[in-house]
């Protein structure tokens, strides 16, 4: 029968002596005692991985373990709260660190991230190369610095497009485009800003140069979203045409849009449109008329570099159905370095009953070159 502590012999009056529980003390355990030394000591070095006190100096303290500091801010990573960020001027000590330490401010080293292509003319690539820009040095660097600071737009993703057409033969027509561009979408609303002038002359044999366009063109859309796949449109357009005798052209619509396609690289957008109109025509107006008006844009980016869009409007008045627009354009942006874009354009106008002359068709393809602000 095992022994207990009741019956094991009682010290004499006046002398003590130490109980032990059975097997403890006895000569064939010390394997057991040697296990519990080691386990002891592995928790010991355990604790001491993460053995790093915050010391508040309101007297809060918070065990885990001591980071860094950067820029006046302590980093620890505590056991109850997770990551802490806690300004240096509320430390009081921390334990196990030594105090030049972690009073130090120092730079974190980051991970190298490899290049990313992103998307043209998307927030963070203006942002990277303005930054980019303003770091460079001499003159190409002075230039571009002052073309942003006078960029009206320069808080949009902008763009200055230069546009040349030459046809030789007999009739030798020459034909200019300056555009500039600018766009800005936000989660609820989208901004679109253009303005253009077109100019041409064309020269048949020795004759004099003869203008055949010299036009002037301001856009403005916004796009308001009602929903994922609805959105409220206005666009004001505006023209005035030199050569056409059109002193103002001013079209304003509202219109209920919806995108069919929203992808990452594909979009697809339709809206229909009611338009008010105010034409002067050589000093003559006869007031406003009433229009409807269908808008559609496409777009596709190819890749990171390549992007092909398309723009489609068509405006009719409805009681005269021969008094209609036709407005069409297609083209292919190739972007051979971070600022500048190869672009090739055609463009498609059908209009009749404004200006002089019953009926105009205008169609031709473009070269052109883009700058990225």
């Amino acid at each position: 029968m095992a022994s207990s502590y009741q019956d094991q012999p009682r010290p004499a009056e006046g002398r003590s002596f130490k109980i032990e529980p059975p097997g403890i003390g006895a000569p064939g355990n010390k394997r057991f005692r040697t296990g519990v030394l080691i386990l002891g000591c592995l928790g010991l070095a355990l604790a001491n991985l993460h053995g790093h006190t915050l010391i508040l100096k309101n007297g809060d303290e918070v065990a885990g373990e001591y980071l860094h500091t950067t820029e006046g801010i302590v980093y620890f990573d505590s056991h109850s709260f997770g990551n802490l960020q806690i300004g240096r001027e509320a430390v009081a000590a921390v334990e196990g660190v030594d105090e030049d330490t972690w009073k130090a401010s120092e730079e974190p080293v980051l991970p190298d991230i490899p290049d990313v292509a992103a998307i043209p003319g998307s927030p963070e690539t203006i942002a990277a190369e303005r930054e980019d820009e303003a770091t460079g040095r001499g003159a190409t660097a002075v230039i571009l610095n002052l073309v942003d600071r006078i960029n009206p737009f320069r808080h949009w993703s902008s763009k200055a497009t230069l546009g040349y057409v030459w046809i030789g033969a007999e009739n030798r027509r020459q034909d200019w485009l300056l555009l500039y561009e600018a766009h800005r979408k936000g989660e609820a609303m989208e901004f679109k800003f253009a303005g253009r002038w077109d100019y041409a002359t064309s020269k048949i044999g020795e004759t004099e140069s003869k203008k055949e366009q010299d036009r002037y063109r301001v856009m403005l859309q916004i796009r308001q979203n009602l929903s994922p796949r609805v959105f409220a449109q206005s666009r004001t357009h505006y023209v005035k045409d030199l050569i056409r005798k059109i002193n103002h052209e001013l079209d304003q619509s509202v219109g209920l849009g919806w995108r069919l396609v929203e992808r990452d690289r594909v979009s697809l957008s339709f809206v229909p449109s009611a338009t008010v109109r105010y034409v002067e025509v050589n000093g003559f107006s006869e007031g406003w008329e009433s229009r409807i008006t269908f808008f559609q844009d496409f777009e596709w980016i190819l890749s990171p570099r390549v992007a092909f869009r398309e723009e489609f409007a068509m405006s009719f008045e409805p009681h005269n159905s021969g008094d209609s627009d036709y407005e069409l354009i297609l083209m292919l942006e190739n972007r051979i370095s971070e600022r500048l874009s190869l672009d090739l354009r055609y463009e498609y106008y059908f209009e009749y009953g404004v200006g002089v002359g019953i009926e105009r068709k205008t169609q031709k393809f473009i070269t052109s070159v883009g700058y990225l602000f």
